[in-house]
């Protein structure tokens, strides 16, 4: 019984760090993606500007 509540503990902790670390890795995951996100929208904010400016000229007949 001592072995078997031995084993058992021990598979605990070994589970209970598995998670700690799968844990971890899932808020890396997370801060990558929203970095990404961030720069994204950023450039998707640039693009927008550019048509916009573009749209601007073609109407002024620049382009």
């Amino acid at each position: 019984v001592t072995g078997e509540l031995s084993a058992l503990t021990n598979e605990g902790e070994s589970t209970e760090k598995e998670i700690e670390h799968k844990s971890e890795s899932l808020s890396d995951l997370r801060d990558s993606l929203e970095e990404k996100y961030s720069n994204l929208q950023s450039l998707l904010g640039g693009l927008n500007a550019k048509q916009n400016y573009v749209s601007q000229q073609i109407a002024k007949g620049t382009l």
